[in-house]
């Protein structure tokens, strides 16, 4: 069998409902609780320009960040309060433990104070074992990773370094159901509703040798002999 291909899941809205939690907790310090949309108002981009200078919630990124983002990513309920998205928790761990041609990694920003430990906390809880954690790259460029393939929300990241382009291919996880958005056109779409176990079939059919049916044939074989 040639060697495994590794293959990239972004943690925040792909694997969860990040944005939702964000507008959750926002919502609930402000007295105007309609005021922001679930969606962001900008898709790209980091949480002050999806949503704090849209609402005027700090006059400043700076102030943004200091007294709205780190406060909020510092809680532990905040994090535990971040729902799985779909079958993502499912397909992820039938990926890990069963497409040998497959070596599965979860990437997540490491640019924001206090989100090492609660993105740690929610792993653990999610999947329900603590050896998840090795699968988990913190960056702040995800171009300088090496893989065979990146699955994100977010349009395919331009890399800092242009001699350095990113060496895998991109798929979009369109949880906006908006093509047109992305300026970057994707090696494939996943569209939410589709389910990303039905788009995970259809990009990475499951024609290995999974790890029972090699046990199954080898067990066979020495019962056979």
């Amino acid at each position: 069998m040639s060697s495994c291909k590794v293959l990239l899941f972004d943690m925040d809205n792909v694997l969860n409902y990040f944005d939702a939690a964000v507008f959750d907790y926002l919502n609930s310090k402000r007295k105007e609780d309609n005021q922001i949309p679930r969606e962001p108002q900008v898709k790209v981009g980091n949480i002050w320009r999806q949503y704090g200078q849209y609402y005027n919630l700090c006059k400043s990124e700076s102030e943004f960040n200091q007294y709205v983002r780190d406060p909020m990513f510092a809680e532990y309920d905040f994090w535990m309060s971040i729902a799985p998205r779909g079958d993502a928790i499912r397909v992820y761990k039938e990926f890990r433990a069963n497409r040998r041609d497959f070596r599965t990694y979860i990437v997540t920003s490491a640019a924001y104070i206090g989100g090492y430990n609660g993105k740690v906390n929610w792993l653990k809880q999610m999947f329900g074992f603590d050896e998840i954690v090795d699968d988990l790259i913190f960056t702040s460029d995800e171009t300088m990773i090496r893989g065979d393939y990146f699955i994100s929300v977010n349009s395919p990241p331009t890399s800092i370094d242009s001699t350095n382009p990113a060496g895998w291919r991109f798929i979009l996880f369109d949880v906006y159901e908006d093509d047109g958005w992305n300026a970057t056109t994707p090696w494939k779409t996943i569209k939410e509703k589709e389910g990303l176990e039905n788009g995970m079939k259809r990009l990475f059919p499951d024609d290995c040798i999974r790890y029972e049916d090699e046990v199954m044939k080898m067990s066979v074989m020495k019962i056979s002999g």
